[in-house]
């Protein structure tokens, strides 16, 4: 901000340097280089340079905002968009879904057969102890 509220202070103190010129057609002399300094050097004129140098920022930063506006929507969208589009990717392939089914089907008969196995070793007839339990609760 201070490199903006000094360049608002040349551009006037080139302005003022100008009108010399213009009304005496000559530069100006040292003395009136420090007069001019002098009636500037005061805190309300530094105050304005740097008021109008932060009012100057603060509107170039908003129209930069301003101007890039729709980018930074469009490209929040697009992100947003490829974010969840990759989720349901990564949840929901037909070939990851096709693998957990193989997976849980395999489990599951591997126990059925070590079950049977394990009965046919200890000599137990599942339908014989499905009968008696079926007469054990009439």
């Amino acid at each position: 901000m201070a490199l903006v509220a000094y360049s608002l202070y040349k551009r006037d103190k080139r302005e003022w340097a100008d009108s010399i010129r213009a009304q005496h057609d000559r530069d100006p002399t040292e003395e009136e280089n420090t007069h001019y300094f002098q009636a500037l050097a005061i805190p309300s004129s530094l105050d304005r340079f740097k008021s109008s140098a932060e009012g100057m920022l603060v509107a170039f930063a908003a129209q930069v905002v301003e101007d890039e506006k729709s980018a930074i929507e469009e490209n929040a969208i697009s992100t947003r968009i490829e974010t969840a589009s990759g989720t349901i990717e990564r949840s929901s392939s037909f070939w990851r879904q096709v693998g957990s089914s193989v997976i849980a089907s395999t489990v599951t008969i591997s126990i059925l057969v070590t079950l049977t196995i394990a009965a046919q070793l200890f000599g137990i007839d599942i339908v014989d102890e499905a009968e008696i339990m079926r007469r054990i609760s009439d």
